[in-house]
């Protein structure tokens, strides 16, 4: 007995050492992008927080998860050319053009399997207005309609509260297995699986949760990171630590 508590004990310790090991490399790193997407975060939460109670939403784990995105956006903001995206995604779709766009940084493709998915779920009836868009519209009027609202800070919020909600209702009934204990769990969860796109497959969830591509393919960056690390991390130090 005095073995396996031993053993828990270098667990527990080994899962701190790591923690704190990534926090003190991570805000090396991005020191000023950090600062500049907690300055965003506080100037859009009350805007967003509004919203997210509106629906009943969870402003923690959303606010969490799209931090690293935040992050990201303020590196890349001034080296994608919105109008170019769009008029390609316009013209041939996300199979040609999917790159991520707006402050949450969300693809086409994301929105189109959201508008999808979120019918299949009568809990999700308020969120139906997704996917309207008006009437007679041929398939480039939708796409151009659907990136425009994709760089638009409501249409993000909303669409972000709604892809919470769907997982929500997605693994109901499998919390055990996938060991959400608490918050903390969830938004490492939720974030692999809004980094992803997978959102079904709980494998490649977990599996894409243990991998490291943050920040994507911008190579001046020497280390990656974890998604999900660093939305925990959003959680733990900004969120958390002012309860």
């Amino acid at each position: 007995m005095l073995i396996w508590i031993g053993m828990d004990v270098i667990v527990l310790i080994s899962i701190y050492l790591s923690s704190l090991l990534f926090n003190i490399q991570f805000e090396k790193e991005f020191k000023i992008e950090i600062q500049n997407a907690i300055k965003i975060q506080n100037k859009i939460s009350s805007d967003f927080r509004s919203r997210v109670e509106y629906y009943n939403g969870d402003y923690e784990i959303c606010s969490a998860l799209i931090f690293p995105e935040i992050i990201r956006f303020s590196i890349i903001r001034n080296k994608i050319e919105n109008i170019i995206v769009k008029t390609f995604y316009r013209l041939h779709g996300s199979k040609v053009s999917d790159l991520s766009v707006g402050l949450f940084q969300m693809k086409p493709s994301f929105i189109e399997k959201l508008e999808k998915e979120v019918l299949k779920y009568k809990e999700l009836e308020q969120f139906f207005f997704i996917r309207n868009y008006p009437e007679n519209s041929d398939i480039k009027t939708i796409r151009e309609l659907r990136f425009d609202r994709l760089i638009e800070l409501q249409w993000q919020i909303d669409y972000l509260i709604c892809f919470t909600k769907l997982m929500d209702l997605k693994h109901l009934n499998n919390t055990y297995e996938l060991k959400l204990n608490n918050k903390k769990d969830k938004i490492a969860l939720y974030s692999s699986a809004y980094n992803s796109g997978y959102w079904d497959d709980v494998e490649k969830i977990k599996y894409y949760q243990s991998k490291s591509f943050f920040p994507g393919g911008l190579k001046l960056y020497i280390n990656k990171y974890n998604y999900s690390d660093i939305s925990v991390y959003y959680y733990e130090n900004f969120i958390n630590k002012n309860n």
